[in-house]
């Protein structure tokens, strides 16, 4: 996996002695395809629920993808979460 994000921040930590860890979950791989419709719907961040609607009802195969979309980012979260746990221990709250 290639992570763009955390290297600039892992720069700064490094810069003032802070102690940095990044943990990333993936909810596809490489071979997940999405249809162009599912693409334009998720590009920029943010979804819009009423473009989502309109998409589903103009074309409801879509259903299909939003609901493995839904399964996988809940698994990757839930593994995540796991992960956070585990390496910050009694840490949290």
């Amino acid at each position: 996996a290639v992570d763009m994000q955390s290297g600039p921040v892992a720069e700064v930590c490094a810069a003032r002695g802070v102690a940095f860890l990044a943990v990333r979950a993936v909810s596809d791989t490489v071979d997940t395809a999405l249809s162009l419709e599912l693409v334009r719907l998720l590009s920029g961040g943010n979804v819009s629920v009423w473009k989502a609607l309109r998409a589903l009802l103009r074309k409801p195969r879509l259903l299909g993808e939003f609901r493995r979309l839904a399964r996988d980012t809940e698994l990757a979260a839930r593994k995540l979460a796991d992960e956070l746990v585990k390496r910050l221990g009694g840490r949290i709250g």
